[in-house]
Formats: structure tokens, sequence, C-alpha cells
């Protein structure tokens, strides 16, 4: 093996990782990961099955203590940004109502649009981030917010404000999604109640901050100044989280260690939930992620209940965002700023839930040591139903004492019980569905975040009219009477809780779920007693739901649908030594999501039911039971194993290269490899023909000049004949010599640009792909694009006869704005190239992006042309009267 890393240039890292390098590389590996003896046997049909390692450096569970409150400082933090961006907005309304002569409803649109955003992006960021992992995702979303938050502090009208709220929303909904789920991927069910506690107050406060930010620089800076605030902030929140926060979601880490070791040794890894659950296409991924919520949401009332009980107080915290401006700004008089401070009662309240949070964490953890470290779902209600309480006398409060003449301090309180109960029925909520779907967590999760979503995006635009037609204290009280109708959800659930998810199907088969999970670490400890597991679990006389070892067939044919109840039937396993009991809970625990996202080739019990160095065959063979072992081997024997048919099936990559596209690419890549340079050389024509030809047929130029233009508005008599054969040929005829000058600029760049290409692909190599690919697209936009741009204008413009004076002013008009314009385009694609497009088509895949582009790049050209030449004409119009040019055509 030493020799294989020895030729492959690897050098093993020491066993601690460095920080910067688990930032940097998500295959990162030291030697004793390297040197562990995986089941296995390293070929296709029987690959290593890589898994965490006892005390593993990379295992996100492992880190220590400082590391995973630094990173869970980061997702709070980046979260809390997202949130104040949302509300923020507020603080404006006035000055955008004013400035577009738009109402109130068409200016709170961009609160609704932001928040109904996050209904959209969960359902796109949670299948993305289980697939690529969450940091890739982070970086690539929020960048997007950043982006389109410094877009909406230059919109010139309301329509492009709200769609640009809206995008920035959806995109920003990522963190929502992903921040809890980095937590837990980081911290046991025991720990993960105070980091849970801590980050939830980032989500709230954010909401409440950013009114108070807004209206003071919004009444004091302007709209503009509030909307580039939220730029800036969220663009500083996305550097210093991208360089600081590694990837910690387990799937992806152990896949790409499969891949880093593969390339290592030479043999095939796979990670062990690769092997077990199959290979998962994007579309299937989509499919489930799709359909699943919608599925949980209208036929499981847990879902139901508790997500419309959550997406009330969600709406009414938004509501508020339009009420307390007509409580303290319109009816008491304050200024902007000034009345936004009330929203400082609802932050007290959240802040005292976060502490109590903390506090009742040690009840819950007692609770679960109680039952063997597996508490019951209904463990986590206590506080709702507290909360439950608090949130009708908070409204109840602010309705009737926000008379003018009632000092404003009672009205300002009455937030703070507001805030508390919100605080506490979300961490309550969230956490119980959490325990109650805990195979199908992320598509509740989803659900509940979809319904809350909805209501916020909507309260806000029916409050102004509420609060007109029923009066300050009326249009107060109906949120209030709202809430005192969901008082009993919790207490219900608290009392009859595990009857009712016992006749739930979905919240059943995550009960039977974790039972099978408890009963093999209990036989693992050597304490395979049932009966403590029963009594742990309470199920009181509901009918028991048993999980059976038989693969489920139907879920097959169904990607969104789920898997039907199944019977019990305890499978005897061989056990080996590297089966710890942790090793089995962090399968587990660590990817809840990955699990419910994922459409199984296999029934989810089945691969709860098989355990390291068992005997795995496809779900089609016919296998018989293994008779138990009563001896554990001091170490993992390789067994015989084939790989299951999901990890077999064919994805879309697959039938695309068998396909006729795929033969007509291997017979190029022949040609290709025996004549590199001709290969591109013509193709680099074909394609500039075809996108001249294009350009051409289906966006014809104008080619009147400037000049026939100011003579013909100068010249009072009929046009003479030259004019009319010139007006005639004139915008819109096919030009030859147009073509030909672009197969001039073609065939002199192909060879260079190939060559380029293949440096690149040669070099700028890191042991991180994201480092690697990130480089090469810096260097490509620094190096390659000013001079590639450079020489299209240079050759362009020579060839249509203009001069080396004309050409450098031309040079001087549109390279700027070319080389900005193309960082919106060609990032994305080059990188996309390098992912994965081969070496030998890079350049041409991006000569047939470049047919649009260098469209664009010809019509910047004709316009500084004709620029010039009007900057030329009326300079000369000025000399003439003995005036200077005008200041505005000289800049």
């Amino acid at each position: 093996m030493s020799n294989e890393k020895g030729a492959l240039g690897e050098s093993p890292m020491s066993r601690k990782i460095p920080y910067w390098r688990m930032v940097m590389d998500q295959g990162a590996v030291t030697q004793e990961v390297i040197d562990h003896p995986y089941p296995g046997s390293g070929t296709e049909e029987d690959p290593y099955a890589v898994t965490w390692l006892p005390n593993d450096p990379r295992n996100p569970m492992q880190f220590a203590s400082s590391t995973k409150w630094f990173i869970t400082m980061l997702a709070a933090i980046s979260t809390l940004a997202v949130a104040l961006v949302s509300s923020a907005y507020t603080g404006g309304v006035a000055q955008i109502r004013q400035q577009f002569h738009v109402g109130t409803e068409v200016s709170t649109l961009g609160v609704s649009l932001f928040v109904l955003g996050f209904a959209i992006g969960p359902l796109l960021w949670a299948p993305l981030s289980e697939m690529f992992g969450r940091q890739i995702i982070f970086f690539i979303t929020y960048l997007a917010l950043t982006a389109f938050n410094c877009g909406s502090a230059g919109a010139q009208n309301i329509q492009t404000l709200i769609i640009l709220r809206f995008f920035a929303g959806s995109f920003g909904s990522s963190p929502l999604t992903n921040a809890g789920g980095v937590i837990a991927d980081m911290f046991s069910a025991k720990e993960r109640g105070v980091a849970t506690s801590l980050f939830a107050a980032a989500p709230f406060l954010g909401p409440v901050l950013g009114p108070i930010i807004g209206g003071f620089l919004g009444m004091n800076a302007g709209w503009r100044w509030v909307m580039g605030f939220l730029g800036a902030f969220s663009g500083f929140v996305w550097i210093v989280a991208s360089l600081f926060t590694p990837e910690t979601y387990a799937p992806v880490l152990l896949r790409r260690r499969a891949e880093r070791l593969s390339k290592i040794t030479g043999k095939v890894y796979l990670s062990k939930l690769d092997i077990d659950q199959g290979k998962v296409s994007l579309k299937q991924a989509f499919g489930t992620a799709l359909s699943r919520p919608w599925i949980l949401l209208f036929r499981e009332p847990i879902v139901f209940l508790l997500s419309l009980y959550m997406a009330i107080v969600y709406g009414t915290l938004y509501m508020l965002f339009a009420a307390y401006p007509i409580v303290f700004q319109m009816v008491r008089g304050w200024n902007q700023g000034v009345g936004s401070l009330p929203f400082l009662g609802i932050m007290i309240g959240m802040l005292a839930a976060v502490a109590y949070s903390i506090f009742d964490n040690k009840r819950y953890v007692k609770t679960d040591e109680q039952h063997g470290g597996f508490a019951p779902p209904e463990a986590r209600l206590p506080p709702c139903m507290i909360a439950s309480l608090a949130i009708p006398i908070g409204l109840f409060w602010f309705a009737w004492t926000n008379y003018p003449s009632i000092h404003w301090m009672a009205c300002v309180a009455a937030g703070a019980p507001f805030g508390f109960g919100m605080v506490l029925v979300f961490l309550s909520i969230l956490t119980y569905l959490i325990d109650t779907y805990t195979i199908f967590a992320a598509s509740v999760l989803a659900a509940n975040s979809v319904l809350r979503s909805v209501f916020g995006a909507a309260f806000p635009l029916f409050t102004t009219y509420m609060y007109k037609d029923l009066g300050i204290h009326w249009a107060s009280t109906i949120p209030a009477f709202l809430a005192l109708a969901c008082v009993p959800f919790p207490f219900l659930f608290y009392i009859y809780g595990p009857k009712i998810r016992m006749r739930c199907k979905y919240a059943a088969e995550s009960d039977a779920f974790m039972r099978k999970m408890a009963q093999q670490i209990k036989q693992q400890q050597g304490e395979p007693d049932d009966k403590e597991i029963e009594n742990a679990f309470d199920r009181t006389e509901a009918p028991g739901v048993e999980v059976s070892d038989s693969s489920d067939d139907e879920s097959d044919s169904h990607v969104g649908e789920l898997p039907p109840v199944h019977q019990v039937r305890t499978k005897s396993s061989v056990r080996t030594a590297g089966s710890a009991p942790w090793q089995t809970a962090n399968a587990i625990f660590a990817v809840p999501s990955a699990i419910s996202h994922t459409a199984s080739r296999k029934s989810i019990y089945q691969l709860i039911a098989e355990e390291p160095g068992e005997e795995r065959t496809p779900q089609n063979a016919q296998s018989q039971a293994a008779p138990p072992s009563s001896t554990q081997p001091s170490c993992p024997s390789p067994t015989p194993r084939t790989v299951p048919a999901g990890a077999r099936s064919r994805s879309l990559r697959d039938v695309i290269v068998e396909g006729p596209l795929g033969k007509l690419g291997r017979s190029y890549s022949r040609v290709q490899e025996r004549r590199p340079y001709a290969t591109q050389f013509w193709s680099s024509i074909v394609v500039y023909l075809f996108g001249d030809l294009s350009a051409q047929l289906l966006f014809p130029s104008d080619s009147k000049s400037v000049k026939d233009t100011a003579r013909e508005k100068s010249e009072s008599a009929s046009k003479t004949e030259s004019e009319d054969n010139g007006a005639a040929t004139s915008g819109g005829g096919y030009d030859p010599w147009r073509t030909l000058r672009h197969l001039t600029v073609g065939a002199g760049s192909s060879i260079p640009s190939y060559t380029w290409f293949m440096f690149l692909h040669h070099h700028f190599n890191f042991t991180s792909k994201f480092l690697s690919i990130l480089t090469k697209v810096c260097v490509q936009q620094a190096v390659f694009t000013p001079v590639f741009n450079t020489y299209f204008f240079s050759v362009h413009s020579l060839l249509s006869g203009a001069t080396f004076e004309e050409t450098w002013e031309r040079l001087k008009k549109a390279l700027p704005v070319s080389i900005t314009n193309s960082a919106k385009l060609w990032p994305a694609v080059t990188a996309f190239s390098f992912m994965y497009v081969p070496p030998q088509f890079r350049n041409i895949f991006s000569g047939v992006i470049a047919v649009g582009w260098q469209t664009y790049l010809s019509w910047l050209n004709q316009k500084a042309a004709r620029e010039v030449e009007a900057n030329e004409l009326a300079e000369a119009a000025a000399s003439q009267i003995g005036v200077g040019a005008p200041a505005t055509l000289k800049a």
C-alpha cells in the first residue's frame, strides 16, 4: 500500500487534521484511516465499506467542543442575517411607497414574497445538500442572497424590487434548512438541546432586530441604504462563513473519503450508506422532496395540526411587523425609528425563552437517561404546554392596552409573553416532530416550513385592511383567539401521543424503526432486555408495528411513495468487533434527513437489521438467513458481498453515454487523440459559423451608421439615389463579411484556447476539488478573459476597416463593460466545464456557450463604434459654432 501511495504522490496526514484543511478538503485522511481494515475485498463486486473510525478526527461528532460551538455560532449568525433581511425591509416601506407611488399592499409584497421564498427554497436546497453537502450549497445560495440584496438597493421600479426580494428569500432559505442539520451533524441527542436552544434564538431575534435597524436607517438615510446595509451584512457573513465552516454532513464526508481512498490505493471503496441504500439520482431525490412533504402534511394529523399551530404563531409575528407601525407610529405619533423600538419587548421574551430552554434541557436529559437513552417524543412537550398559554395572554394584553391613553410601557411589555411563548412553541414542536418521525424528519420539517411560510407571507397582506376596518383593538384580538384555539394541542398530544402515533401510518413506522435500533444497541451492550425497552417507549395498548426483513418492492416503482408498514421479524446477525454501539447510533442519527429524502431500494428496516460483516445480496436474489454466530471475531473479516441492485441502477449520465450522443462523443474523442489541433481548429470554425449565422438570421443588426442618420435629419431635400440604395440595404440583411470576420476570430483563437484549457487541466490541482476548481475559475477570469476579449474586439474592429485609433477608442469603451458582464456568466461555465466536461471537450463546450455570448460582444462592439462616431460628430458640430463639446459627451 505504501508503494501505491508513493506512486500517486499522496502523503497521508497526521492524525490531527488542521482546521483549515477540514474547511478546504472534504476528503482529508490520516494514516490510520488508510490502514484501517474495512470489511470487503476492494473490488467492484465487493467494495470496501467505509465507515467512521473510533475517535475519527474528521467525524463531526468527534470535533472538539470549542470547534462545535464555533461552527454553531457561524450557523446561528448566518441564519440571523437571513431572518434580519426578511424584516428590515419594513424600515423603508414608507419611502418606497413615496418614491414608486404604490399603495401599502404592494409595498408590503417585499416582505411577503421574501417569506414566500422560505416555502420554496427548502424543497430545493434540502435534497441538493444531501447529494452535494451543506458547504457548497451554503456557498452558492448565500452568494446569490448577497447579490439579490445588492440588486434590491439599485432597483429602479417596484416590480424589480419585489422580484429580487422573492429570489433573495428563496436562496436565503438555505441556512434555515441546513443550519439546523449542521447542529444535528455535530451534537448527540443529549448535547443537542443546549445547542439547539442557543441556535434557535437566531431565526427569531433576526426578524425582531430587522425593523429596529431598518427603521432608524430608513428614517435618516432612505430605503436604498437599508437595502445596501443588508447586502453588505449578508456579504460579510458569506465571506466569514465560507472561510471557516467545514462540511459536516456525514454521508458526503464518507463518500469523499471513499473516493480519496480509492485514488490512493487503487482499490474500490464505497461509503457503507451508499452500498446499503444504492445510488439515488437527482430526479429521485427531487421527486421525493417535492411529494413526500405533502403526503405527510395531509395524511398525518400530528404533522398537520402542529404545523398549523406553528403557522398561526409565525404568521402573527409577521403580522406584527405591519401592526406595530400602525399602533405606535400612526396612533401614538412616534417617528419611524422610535416606533420600531417596541419590538425590543418581543426580543426580551425570546431571550427569556432561550434561557428557560437551557434550564429545561436538564429535565429532558434526566428523562432520557431514565428511559435508556430513548425518551418518548412526548418528553419534548412540557415547555410547549407553558408556551401555549403565554402566547394568547401576550396577544390579548397587547390588544387591549394599545389605547393612546394607556402608558406605552404596558403595551410594549405585552410583547414579552408572546416572544417567550413563540420560541418555546417552535423548539418543542420541532423537536417533537423530529423524534416522532425520525426516518421522515426532513420531509416533515419541509412540510412544516412550507405551511408556516405561506402564513407568514399572507398575514402582512391583510393586516392593514383588518386594522382599518376593525380598529386596533379587535384586529389585534383575532390572532389572540386563533392562538387560544390552539392551546389544547400540546396537552392532547402529551396525554394521548403514544396512541395517536400508533394510529398514524408513518409515525408508527418511525416508532418501529427506533425500537429496532434500541434493541440492537441493547444487544451490543449485553443488555437484551426487551421489556425495559417496551417500558421506555410507553406504547400503551395500541397495536404494535413490526418490521419485516423482506425488501419493499413497491417502493421501487414510485419515488415519492412512502414505504408501507411492515411486520416485525427479529434477525440474527454476525457481529464484529468494529461495530460498537456508538457506530450504529452514529450511522442513524447523523443522517436522519438522508434516510428521509432517499427513495431507498431496500426496506429501511432491512438496512438497520444488517450489521457490519453481514452478507448482503441483491434484492432479487433469494437469500437464506445465516445461522447466528455465538462468537464475535476479533477483527472484521471480509465476506462475499455484492452491491445492491439500487447501486447499479442506470443514471441519466449512463443513458447519455450509451446513446447516440455518447457514440458521437467517442468518435470525436478518437479523432481528437489522432489530430488534436486540427480537430479543435475545424470544430471552432463550425461553432463560430453556426453562431454567426444564428445571430444574423435571428437578430439582424441595424447597419445604418450615425453619420447616415445625422445626414438624413439635416437634409431637407429628397434623398439621392445612392442614399436610397443605402437605406434599402441597411437594417437586417445577411452580411457575409461579418461571417468571415467571425470565422477569422474563431480560427485564430482555437489553438491558443485549447492549449490554455489543457494548461489549466494539468495545473492548479489541489487535494480539495473545490479549491482546485475555484483557483482555475479565478485564473481563467483574471488572465484568459481580458486577453481574449481584447483580441476579439481588436481583430473584429480592424477587420471592419477601423483605424488603430478608432480600435483603441472602442476597446476603452467595450472592454471594461465586457469583462464586468462576463463575470455574470463565465465563472459558472468554467466551473461546470472543469467539474463535468472532459478536457478535450472544454474548448468546444465554451465555444457552444459563446454562440450567444459572441452575439452580445458583437452588439457591444457595434454600440461602442456608434458611440465613438456620435462623439466625433458632436465634437465636429460644436467646433463649427465655436463651443466646446458637451461635458457629457466628453465623459
